[in-house]
């Protein structure tokens, strides 16, 4: 298939299938971006024109790849990570690049002011608070750095592209402090693993008044797999949920239909989880039902018996957020807020759920991935897209988060202050 039939394509899915594509029309330019594609000599060229096409539709749950290419060629990865302060490029995490310690920082990128080139690519970067920038695919075009250790040595740093490994997970119960426990989830892509491991620490949790859960970095996944997490975080009363605030609607065309039913038999093929499965087969009979009608509300998503009666413990809850929790990871966070029993801390979410329940396209080993689903309320101006699930107590990322767990910090002086007041009592 020719590259150009490939952009036509994919503009077709755009005006057509995309959920966004009524209340995005007329922001592409796919006349100008033809005109591109008609210049590209070669796969990785198609790939960056298309990405660059996407854009318009401001998006962070749209994807572009060459899944035929990117299993050969998978040297993309700078090796570290950066977040933006002031007019400072800070390591954060390191995997590979090991010349780099977390903390220090770059002042120029490739003979550029870190803030000439956040003007430079602000298309790419498209955020309105340093927190939440990505300076992932702007590393990948760089070729040096100015560099500043912690112990304030300056050094030119030579960018090398690593293979991208896909870490493991982690999923983790911890008891950091007597009554106190902390929960790690860094997605929730594993509802089986997942629920196993509340069963697991059954006891611990049940007698732990205190719990913390961290999904400051939570990938995303599906929401049924923090389904097991979720009595523990209601009073035991219960509460009630408005459900139209999570109202959606589906783009239920013929294309997206027999890409998600294809999609929804390999899924139910490999799931054990029961619930999962229960939850996949009414996705399925949704889909089914409304195959080639085009919008309709979902008939899945707003139910009023989303939450059931919750438990006695914990009595309060600490969920920690930051711009790298989305998708499952943002739907987690605000429902949690629902709870009295909950306080959210940290940095708002990453806000992709606007639009969501992504589908694949795949022409030629080139794959489209694009939401097929709308909250009903960006029609109020209630949406998520750039502001994300805004934690109950805003902690602004500062570099001192480098070398101090700032957010867990908080919460264990509030923990202990509320024992002490306690006591006192």
């Amino acid at each position: 298939m020719r590259m150009e039939q490939v952009f036509s394509n994919i503009v077709k899915v755009m005006h057509y299938d995309y959920a966004g594509c009524e209340d995005k029309k007329g922001w592409d330019q796919p006349k100008a971006f033809t005109s591109k594609v008609r210049e590209v000599e070669n796969r990785e060229d198609l790939v960056e024109v298309v990405r660059d096409y996407l854009l318009d539709f401001d998006d962070q749950h749209l994807f572009f790849l060459d899944e035929k290419q990117s299993r050969r060629e998978t040297k993309k990865d700078v090796g570290f990570r950066v977040r933006r302060y002031e007019d400072r490029l800070y390591v954060t995490s390191v995997y590979e690049a090991n010349i780099l310690k977390i903390g220090t920082y770059f002042r120029s990128l490739d003979g550029e002011r870190i803030l000439d080139s956040r003007n430079k690519y602000e298309r790419y970067l498209n955020e309105h608070h340093p927190e939440r920038e990505d300076w992932t695919f702007i590393l990948q075009q760089c070729k040096t750095a100015e560099a500043v250790t912690p112990n304030g040595e300056v050094f030119q740093y030579n960018f090398t592209h690593y293979e991208q490994n896909h870490r493991p997970p982690t999923y983790a119960v911890q008891e950091v402090m007597n009554d106190i426990v902390l929960l790690t989830f860094t997605d929730f892509m594993n509802a089986e693993s997942i629920a196993q491991l509340v069963e697991n620490q059954r006891k611990l949790l049940e007698r732990s008044n205190n719990w913390i859960i961290d999904v400051r970095t939570n990938g995303g996944g599906s929401t049924s797999s923090f389904a097991s997490l979720l009595p523990y975080m209601l009073p035991e009363k219960g509460i009630a949920v408005d459900s139209t605030f999570h109202e959606m609607s589906f783009n239920f065309t013929e294309a997206s239909a027999k890409r998600q039913l294809a999609s929804i038999e390999q899924m139910l093929v490999q799931e054990k989880n029961l619930e999962t499965i229960d939850l996949l087969k009414r996705y399925e009979a949704m889909w089914q039902e409304h195959r080639g009608t085009g919008f309709a509300m979902s008939s899945l998503h707003a139910k009023p018996d989303l939450f059931k009666k919750g438990t006695a413990t914990p009595k309060q809850i600490f969920v920690l957020t930051d711009v790298y929790c989305g998708s499952a990871g943002d739907a987690f966070v605000e429902l949690a807020k629902l709870s009295p029993k909950v306080t959210v801390v940290g940095r708002p979410t990453k806000g992709l759920n606007d639009y969501s329940n992504v589908v694949r396209a795949e022409w030629d080993g080139f794959a489209l991935y694009y939401p097929t689903s709308r909250l009903m309320r960006i029609d109020n101006g209630q949406g998520m897209s750039k502001v994300g699930i805004s934690p109950n107590h805003y902690i602004p990322w500062t570099p001192q988060h480098l070398y101090e767990d700032v957010d867990l910090t908080y919460v264990f002086n509030k923990l202990t202050a509320n024992k002490k007041n306690l006591v006192k009592q």
